[in-house]
């Protein structure tokens, strides 16, 4: 923003990402020691670069205890339905898209809808590591060791500013090692930075009469909500292969109903498309281009439909 013009902390202020600081200024991790035997945590997309998913997919190869921890809606329901996934073109032929994916079958595939049972998970974690940003912060907020993937500007600058153990996503080779990896980063990076960043976020919230859960006390590191929420039992979305014949007999229920809101839709849509095309103006622009080929054709090519 500065090369456009805008003064730091005056037309702006870069604060990072809100959610860095759920835990307070105060940062724990586990210490980490990498052996064929640690249960690792990979999260990838279908943007992530082709090198990276050669990576993940080979290391995964060298660590049994292995993971693909997912966040979006389609890849939810690929678990929850067995439905497939259709991802867009460019995305990795390495990325599960039915249930016929050996992540899948061996129930390494995994999908949270709250944070309880997400950072759960993240408990018995050695180590998460992958291109997504917030996949990645949820491991940092429950104590797990990352290493993030940036692959845009925007993760690249976040990366940067909480100084988290990040490696350009071109830097890796898919003959790159998750020891290797270990070694050469300082995977507590973030910790030495959390407290400076805490600060300038309390600083922000301040200056903007924002009011917050500690402007009588900076320690704390629970919120009101935590109290809250640790009195509601929480389930983990389990895949429909491993779920009871019941809960399939349910999930299939709502995948009905869902097609059933779908179909009425779209048959809406086409009535009000019919009811369009049924206007007499439309009705006589149709017969005016039916006999001028010429014109039709132009109307065609304006209008973007394929030329035979």
């Amino acid at each position: 923003m500065k090369h456009l013009g805008f003064r730091e902390d005056i037309d702006y202020t870069p604060i990072g990402c809100p959610s860095m600081y759920a835990k307070g200024k105060i940062l724990k991790q586990r210490q980490i020691n990498i052996s064929n035997e640690s249960k690792i945590a990979f999260n990838l997309s279908s943007i992530t670069p082709e090198n990276i998913m050669q990576f993940a997919f080979c290391q995964m190869q060298n660590y049994k205890n292995h993971y693909l921890v997912e966040q979006n809606q389609d890849e939810l329901k690929l678990l929850f339905y067995g439905s497939k996934y259709h991802p867009n073109k460019n995305a990795s032929q390495l990325l599960p898209r039915d249930i016929s994916h050996p992540l899948l079958q061996e129930n390494r595939y995994h999908i949270f809808i709250n944070i309880p049972t997400w950072f759960n998970f993240l408990h018995t974690i050695d180590l998460s590591i992958g291109s997504k940003l917030h996949g990645n912060i949820a491991a940092v907020l429950s104590g797990c060791p990352a290493i993030f993937f940036p692959l845009d500007s925007r993760m690249r600058e976040l990366a940067a500013y909480h100084a988290f153990p990040a490696i350009v996503h071109d830097a890796v080779r898919p003959t790159s090692t998750i020891k290797e990896m270990v070694e050469k980063i300082n995977l507590k990076s973030h910790i030495l930075q959390q407290e400076q960043n805490f600060q300038h976020f309390l600083y922000f919230l301040n200056k903007n009469q924002i009011d917050h859960i500690y402007t009588y006390n900076s320690d704390r590191q629970e919120a009101p909500l935590d109290k809250l929420m640790a009195q509601k039992d929480y389930f983990q979305v389990e895949s429909a292969l491993y779920c009871k014949k019941d809960e399939l007999i349910r999930r299939f229920e709502i995948k009905n109903q869902e097609q059933l809101k779908t179909i009425s839709k779209l048959k809406k849509k086409v009535a009000k498309q019919d009811a369009f095309i049924r206007q007499p103006i439309v009705q006589y622009a149709i017969e005016i281009a039916n006999t001028y080929p010429h014109l039709k054709r132009w109307i065609e090519k304006r209008a973007g439909v394929k030329q035979e």
